[in-house]
């Protein structure tokens, strides 16, 4: 009798995204919470970002739309200009974050910078076609405020990255 039981890979597939997905609406819905204004720090966007720099690009993908689609559903939003600003920003920062790591040439904080500002840019856009002029008189706070929510976000990715593998070097160590 085998000592370990073969999961297919499609269950795999389902069990990461929903624990993933749970974990990036989760924080989104206590971001919202705490601060149900446009300027959060996107803890949810940590999970996404480590999923991409874990290579799990489909689950990240799937784990944003579900965070934005879960998010506005929560918020009261769904179907309005913000839910349509916040899936076009997070489409773009995702993929925006997925080249940035895909070059390998920053680290988590760089890339999550990138991630936030080109997110804060697609909403202040948005927000620039219903209040016209918002956009000029906004951006360098919507650059400084997303250098400081890259900056918190990256760090949370960074420092969880360290933890797995300190875990993974000590569960070797055991073996």
């Amino acid at each position: 009798m085998p000592s370990h039981i073969e999961i297919p890979e499609k269950v795999t597939l389902i069990i990461e995204l929903s624990i993933y997905s749970t974990l990036a609406i989760g924080f989104h819905i206590i971001e919202t919470i705490i601060n149900p204004t446009f300027f959060k720090i996107g803890i949810g966007n940590a999970v996404i970002l480590l999923l991409i720099r874990q290579k799990k690009i489909k689950i990240a993908l799937i784990t944003a739309l579900l965070k934005v689609f879960f998010g506005s559903l929560f918020s009261g939003s769904l179907l309005t200009p913000i839910f349509i600003s916040s899936l076009f920003a997070s489409i773009l920062s995702f993929f925006i974050m997925f080249l940035m790591s895909k070059e390998n040439v920053f680290g988590p904080v760089g890339v999550s910078i990138c991630g936030s500002i080109s997110h804060n840019f697609v909403l202040l856009a948005f927000s620039n076609l219903i209040i016209s002029g918002i956009f000029s008189s906004l951006w360098s706070i919507f650059i400084l405020f997303s250098l400081l929510s890259g900056s918190i976000t990256g760090l949370i990715v960074f420092l969880f990255e360290n933890l797995l593998n300190n875990l993974t070097e000590k569960k070797m160590l055991i073996k």
